[in-house]
């Protein structure tokens, strides 16, 4: 699984509502690293609700990213997630089911390939737009489901630290924070994951979403038009 190479393909695609969920866990990045810059919030900055899909919703988690302390304009550029190393990052596939803007540009994946500001590696990289039109900013959400294309994803799977490199580290996620108002929205800072994501239970029928036409992400080593070509050829297979 070492050195992928990381390959994105875009498609269109309309998605059909998923099915409730039974099981959470949230993650909170509170903590902020690097440089000592304070947003002008109120920790949380950022929020993530992982929840575990009923069988049959046609992916295996839902992440719900929730922008709930950040003020004026500050916004987040970058999401760093780890997975456990049993996953096969090749095997990734990807949908938004909330993407105001289109926000959410790109998600890339690979082992260890993406390092937070100099304080560790981590598996996955959510990418969000920087021009004013379309930032992450306060108060809003993305929504993306995830899965495997062989394999079931977990909850559990995202309960893992990123790869110490001698810096701040390690953490269960990092998210890059910039627009800090004190000097003319130029500043920014990093916010970190230190508690391990808490579970939660989620009542039965609690999936109020209403997916918009959304943009898949394959994710993978380069290979990503193979999988999703296998992909097509064993639900061809399951119809005939």
């Amino acid at each position: 699984m070492k050195r992928l190479l990381i390959g994105t393909v875009f498609l269109i695609t309309l998605l059909m509502p998923g099915l409730a969920s039974a099981a959470a866990i949230l993650a909170n990045f509170s903590n902020t690293f690097s440089n000592g810059v304070l947003p002008g919030g109120t920790a949380p900055y950022l929020t993530l609700e992982l929840n575990d899909a009923t069988a049959g919703a046609g992916y295996d988690i839902r992440l719900t990213f929730t922008t709930v302390g950040l003020v004026s304009d500050e916004f987040i550029s970058e999401v760093y997630l780890n997975l456990k190393d049993t996953v096969t990052l090749a095997d990734l596939s990807a949908t938004t089911v909330i993407n105001p803007d289109g926000t959410l540009s790109s998600i890339q994946a690979g082992t260890n390939a993406f390092k937070a500001d100099g304080d560790g590696f981590y598996d996955l990289l959510f990418s969000f737009q920087t021009a004013a039109c379309c930032r992450f900013g306060a108060n809003e959400t993305v929504i993306v489901d995830i899965g495997l294309l062989n394999g079931t994803l977990t909850l559990q799977d995202f309960v893992a630290l990123s790869l110490d490199s001698g810096g701040a580290g390690p953490f269960y996620g990092a998210a890059h924070l910039q627009g800090i108002v004190p000097n003319n929205g130029g500043d920014s800072t990093w916010l970190s994951v230190v508690v391990a994501p808490t579970p939660r239970d989620v009542p039965p029928g609690d999936d109020p979403v209403v997916p918009e036409p959304a943009t898949m992400f394959l994710l993978g080593s380069g290979l990503v038009g193979v999988a999703w070509k296998a992909r097509k050829q064993r639900q061809q297979k399951q119809s005939s």
